[in-house]
């Protein structure tokens, strides 16, 4: 069945999503950004105008799938802008401004969607989203990815609709609050169709545990030692990982640490 697909976002993911959908799917899929408060939007918004196409590159052959070419219903400079006749919100924004992209579109809006992907979400993301969605739409369906397919990057600055997929995860997991659901199952068909296998998942946050990145990048103040340090305080300097520096410890950074 042909349904209308919002994406939210304009940036690498959003391109790469568009393409996909266009090219696997028969549905009709929009755009929506922010041009109002972004410039990096804005500058997709004018490239869009002046190209009329989305594109997307792969840096491997063996990726040739996800390349291609995709023209887009209409694109919107603003969320308030976006007519509520959608029946899927794709969130290929980051998890952290979930929220404020659902508060930005109307009523409306919100109460014809049926289902809402969360591309990247990280832990929980999903019972914000239903928390959103619970004065207008109580049913609507929930999709959580356990991230986000691959590495997708701008190809230049200058020209946001051209991007470039670098690579792909080897493995990726789809949870919804639904036992059965039809659409969840498109999307794993359409990700077979670029040979990326997907396992579903009995509940959105098993697929949302298993984003690396809780593991590698863990949220602040999540344990025993780190409550302590902050509630009690310490005799020594107590630092979070990753927190600051962002790149390889050094000398010098060790140096600008302790001047902290």
């Amino acid at each position: 069945m042909k349904k209308s697909v919002l994406i939210a976002g304009t940036g690498p993911v959003a391109v790469q999503l568009a393409v996909l959908f266009k090219t696997y799917t028969t549905h009709h899929v929009d755009m929506v950004g922010r041009s109002d408060v972004s410039a990096k939007a804005q500058q997709f918004w004018q490239a869009y105008q002046n190209a009329q196409q989305l594109e997307v590159q792969v840096q491997n052959d063996l990726h040739m799938a996800l390349a291609g070419t995709a023209t887009l219903g209409r694109l919107y400079e603003l969320y308030e802008a976006v007519e509520p006749h959608y029946d899927v919100l794709v969130l290929a924004c980051t998890a952290d401004a979930y929220s404020q992209v659902i508060q930005q579109l109307s009523p409306a809006v919100r109460q014809q969607l049926k289902h809402v992907v969360l591309v990247s979400p990280t832990f929980g993301s999903h019972m914000v989203v239903q928390q959103q969605f619970s004065a207008e739409q109580p049913n609507i369906e929930v999709i959580s990815f356990s991230t986000y397919l691959g590495d997708t990057t701008v190809s230049h600055p200058e020209t946001p609709h051209r991007v470039l997929t670098k690579g792909i995860k080897k493995h990726l997991y789809i949870g919804t609050i639904y036992e059965q659901s039809d659409f969840s199952q498109e999307i794993i068909d359409l990700l077979s169709e670029v040979q990326i296998p997907v396992t579903q998942v009995a509940h959105p946050l098993m697929a949302e545990s298993r984003n690396s990145s809780l593991y590698v990048h863990p949220a602040l103040f999540m344990n025993k030692h780190a409550l302590k340090a902050v509630f009690e305080g310490m005799t020594v300097p107590f630092y979070v990982y990753k927190l600051f520096p962002e790149g390889p410890i050094t000398m010098q950074l060790i140096a600008e640490m302790r001047q902290m």
